[in-house]
């Protein structure tokens, strides 16, 4: 596997190394050759990530650094639901989770939950959350009274 990664105009070299690390380790199981580009701009907080792979496999993220999408976590996490499309939604889940600095832990996952924020939630229903643009600590809250009503 070759796995190239170019960042410019990040801001911090810590956060380079950092996220060079986690994309490390998104890829070592990858055997094709990728490339990750992470372009920031000097007058706003926006990021443009770009991923290229085989057959010309090629996807565009923007990431807003004011709502937690520089957290190098969050940009591994999001590149791991790319690759397994099995499990994509429930990374995105996660990914938000990071990007929203939720407290989740995911070892009841294979019996259908996560929780989240100390509230065990249905991963189809975090789903959902997600989808909606509701995957919050104000809804995660609210989804816990529901559930005791």
């Amino acid at each position: 596997m070759a796995l190239r990664i170019a960042t410019q105009n990040l801001g911090y070299r810590d956060m380079d190394s950092q996220i060079e690390k986690d994309l490390q380790n998104v890829f070592k199981d990858r055997k094709e050759d990728w490339s990750v580009t992470i372009l920031g701009a000097q007058n706003n907080t926006k990021w443009e990530m770009t991923i290229n792979g085989p057959n010309s496999y090629l996807v565009r993220h923007t990431l807003y650094g004011e709502d937690g999408g520089h957290n190098p976590k969050y940009i591994a996490a999001l590149l791991a639901a790319e690759f397994n499309s099995l499990a994509r939604e429930t990374n995105l889940v996660i990914a938000e989770l990071i990007r929203e600095d939720a407290q989740y832990n995911i070892d009841g996952i294979a019996a259908g939950f996560i929780v989240i924020d100390g509230v065990n939630v249905r991963t189809a229903d975090a789903i959902a959350m997600r989808m909606a643009g509701k995957l919050t600590h104000k809804e995660i809250w609210d989804y816990a009274k529901r559930a005791k009503a």
